[in-house]
């Protein structure tokens, strides 16, 4: 059992961090003890970026949502820190670092479970899982990445101190990173989470660790898009449970923000934000934007129906000024989910597609 502050639990956003034992670079993101770079995020002990997001003890942010002592961010939906329930989107509670783990940048995007909740009551029983997929190809060499997380979470009935609203079509997460709030996570096994219908030779199997998260690595191709990829598990703690189904995406080909090297260049916070894209076909599209800074952080997610397309200057209103001590990253990224539930578990099974991400300097 972890005791670990709301707010700085955070789980699944974002290329890169750093944490205890290695370093994961590109989409795929670290293994156990390691950093994520990239969409797929770290595991135990390492900081979460991207995708996958973030294992036991953690930070993180983006797709897959969280894990040990993280709130969910992005597709995954809700875990420890988000408040129970709540609209889809990606909803982080708080920013800083958990088990040695730094939070990255990274992506959300999409209708997630739970994420951004409303404030209330913490207390009870939650309890959640995510099993998420994600791949990166240069040219003929694709690197995939698997990770299962399912928690117990108990916050003894503490109250969520993030703000959450409606911005345009996007929804805004803001909290303070030093509110005291305290909870209990504690990982349950799902047995073995076997993934069917994927490009790879024997199937890919997630295997438990015993950091509380189960893993998988492919260094290989594990998908085409359009692939139906189905999960079933062997059943431990958390029931069996079998023909769950998620659609893969197609990736985007990002034309606007130009990022390279980390980086996506400025935007002006009185202006809208111009984005434009190819590809992403019969895939859920979304931006999500990440600032921490000054005991805060806040997220904010954007669902895109089509390219180009522009992020209202309202939206971008919200976001402060890079000058005042703020860091804030972009991610635009596409990924297909599913959710369903298994006993009283409430679970996300996504599959993350590429697409970009960097720092954003915010200029007035």
């Amino acid at each position: 059992m972890h005791r670990i502050g709301l707010i700085l639990a955070l789980v699944a956003v974002g290329c890169g961090g750093q944490g205890n034992g290695g370093t994961g670079g590109g989409s795929a993101g670290g293994s156990a003890g390691g950093t994520a770079g990239g969409h797929s995020g770290g595991s135990a002990g390492g900081s979460a970026g991207g995708s996958a997001g973030g294992s036991a003890g953690g930070s993180g942010g983006g797709h897959a949502g969280g894990s040990a002592g993280g709130s969910a961010g992005g597709h995954a939906g809700g875990s420890a820190g988000g408040a129970a329930g709540g609209t889809a989107g990606g909803g982080t509670a708080g920013g800083g670092t958990a088990g040695g783990g730094t939070a990255g940048g990274g992506t959300a995007g999409g209708a997630s479970a739970g994420g951004v909740g409303g404030s209330g009551g913490l207390s009870g029983g939650l309890l959640q899982g995510s099993i998420s997929l994600s791949q990166q190809c240069t040219g003929l060499s694709c690197f995939g990445f698997g990770v299962a997380t399912f928690l117990s979470i108990d916050a003894g009935g503490a109250t969520d101190p993030c703000i959450q609203s409606a911005v345009a079509s996007c929804e805004v997460r803001d909290c303070p990173t030093d509110a005291g709030v305290s909870f209990d996570v504690t990982f349950t096994t799902p047995g073995t989470v076997t993934i069917s219908g994927t490009q790879v030779d024997g199937g890919f199997v997630l295997e438990q660790t015993d950091a509380g998260s189960a893993l998988a690595i492919a260094y290989s191709r594990l998908w085409n898009a359009g692939d139906t990829l189905t999960a079933s598990s062997s059943g431990g703690q958390v029931p069996a449970f079998s023909a769950k189904t998620v659609v893969a995406p197609h990736d985007l080909v990002v034309n606007v923000p130009a990022c390279a090297l980390g980086s996506c260049g400025s935007a002006s916070k009185a202006l809208p934000l111009r984005l434009d894209w190819s590809g992403g076909a019969n895939t859920v599209v979304s931006a999500l934007f990440t600032t921490t800074g000054n005991g805060r952080y806040l997220q904010i997610q954007c669902p895109l129906s089509s390219a180009p397309t522009a992020i209202p200057a309202a939206v971008m209103s919200q976001l402060p000024l890079s000058s005042a001590g703020y860091q804030t990253r972009i991610d635009l990224k596409a990924a297909n989910q599913t959710t369903f539930t298994v006993g009283a578990y409430d679970v996300t099974f996504s599959a993350n597609g590429e697409g970009t991400s960097g720092t954003l300097t915010i200029t007035p």
